[in-house]
Formats: structure tokens, C-alpha cells, sequence
């Protein structure tokens, strides 16, 4: 017998001897809604983990809502990651009130599980109100928010409230203030951020600035850039304004 017959056989003969992988099917944690309220938070918080697959059925549906109206940050945290992950818009009446706690993790995930679902005007109005929020992440995503709304740009009623946010000192929500102002297509905004790249923090902040300058449909914007390509004393600020200009 030829060589590559026998190793042909030798194939066969270990994939007929190879158990089949059986495949797993998804599933939700199997528990009534009296023994998951039984349980200590950190059991409660692995039981709603564990949720692999839309709830269907009414207790699974309970389940995640007690989790929701629980006293332990923990466990709504949890119940919150399952309310976004599988779009149970059921639950969205229950959040709101979580983005008045304490708890600057569970306003965040509060907040988040909100915007994911589709937009209207009350989720606007929220997204507007946590704009002052004392915790960066939760203002961050507030302001990226902002931009979701079409009628927005028309109507600005939080433009104002942006533009004060330029006193803003977390770089990650001010690259977001930048964003969400020229989103506004408003030349107001364009003159604030040209003021701004005067009186920047780091040179960070200043490319962040560059970034946003360069889609300005303003002279002086141009003009900025090139005054920071020749002046700064930063040689990263300078290499990035000079791509910058040449990309024009």
C-alpha cells in the first residue's frame, strides 16, 4: 500500500475514534423569582451573569426586574448589563430614578442602558440633565449623547450648556464637548473653540482642539493651526498640525 493511503487510513481511523463535539445550547439560570430573592447579592449578581439568552418567560422577566428594584448597587448594575444586552424595554420606566443615587458606577450604567434604546425625547432630556454630573464617565457619555438627536441641531437647547462645559478639565469629556459643538454647525461654536486653542491645559488638549479646528469651515481656523504649526514649542503638536494642514 502506498504511503499516502496509509495516511489516509490513519486519518480516518482518529477521527472515527474522536468523540463528536456536541454542541451547547443557550441558556437562562433555571430558578423562581422567590429563590433568587432568597439569595445574598453576590449570588444574585452571578444568577443575572449568567442570563446567555433573552428571557422568555414571565419569572425570567421578574427575575431581571428584581434585580433592577433591589437595594444593592451590585446586583442593579448586573440587572442593568442584562436590560441593555437584550433590549427588555419593559425595564426602562425603572431607571430613571437610578440617575439621582449616589453611586457614580450605577448613574453611569444607568445611563448607558438608556441611551441604548431608541431615542426620544426623554432620554434627550436625561442625557441633558446629567450634563453637570460630578463623575467624568457619566458627563462623557451624556455630552456623546447630545449629538444622537437630529432635532437637536435645530432647536440647541443644550448649546449652551456645552459651551460652558469648555471649563471642562477631563480631557476624554472634553473631546467630546469638541465634538458634540461642531456637530452643532453653529459658527458660534467656532469662534469659542479658536478661543479655546489660546488657553488650552496640555498639548493633549490642543490636538484634541486641532482635530475639531481642521473641520471648521472658517478661515481663521486654518489660520490658527498654522500659527500653532510654526510657534508651539511642542515638536508632537507641531508634526501633528503640519499633517493636519497637509490633509487640506
Amino acid at each position: 500500500m502506498k504511503p499516502y493511503a496509509l495516511l489516509l487510513l490513519a486519518v480516518l481511523a482518529i477521527r472515527c475514534a474522536s468523540p463528536k463535539k456536541r454542541e451547547v445550547a443557550l441558556s437562562n439560570p433555571s430558578i423562581t423569582l422567590e429563590q433568587f430573592k432568597a439569595q445574598n447579592w453576590q449570588e444574585k449578581v452571578e444568577i443575572l451573569s449568567a442570563f446567555q439568552v433573552a428571557p422568555s418567560t414571565v419569572e425570567e422577566h421578574e427575575i431581571i426586574l428584581a434585580g433592577l428594584l433591589t437595594q444593592h448597587e451590585r446586583v442593579q448594575i448586573e440587572a442593568l448589563k442584562v436590560t441593555e444586552q437584550f433590549s427588555l424595554a419593559n425595564n426602562i420606566s425603572h431607571i430613571p430614578p437610578m440617575l439621582k443615587t449616589n453611586s457614580a458606577m450605577l448613574r453611569y450604567h444607568a445611563l448607558v442602558t438608556l441611551i441604548s434604546f431608541p431615542n426620544d425625547d426623554q432620554e434627550l432630556k436625561l442625557s441633558g440633565e446629567m450634563l453637570r454630573d460630578p463623575e467624568w464617565m457619566v458627563r462623557e457619555i451624556a455630552v456623546r449623547n447630545i449629538s444622537n438627536f437630529p432635532s437637536e441641531r435645530g432647536k440647541k437647547a443644550y448649546f449652551s450648556g456645552i459651551l460652558l462645559m469648555l471649563k471642562e478639565k477631563n480631557i476624554n469629556v472634553l473631546r467630546e464637548v469638541y465634538d458634540t459643538l461642531i456637530w452643532y454647525q453653529d459658527p458660534r461654536a467656532y469662534t469659542y473653540l479658536i478661543k479655546r486653542s489660546y488657553v488650552y491645559e496640555d498639548p493633549i488638549e490642543i490636538i484634541v482642539i486641532m482635530d475639531q479646528l481642521i473641520k471648521i469651515p472658517d478661515p481663521r481656523a486654518r489660520q490658527r493651526i498654522q500659527s500653532i504649526a510654526s510657534t508651539n514649542k511642542d515638536p508632537i503638536v507641531v508634526r501633528e498640525a503640519r499633517f493636519l494642514l497637509a490633509k487640506l
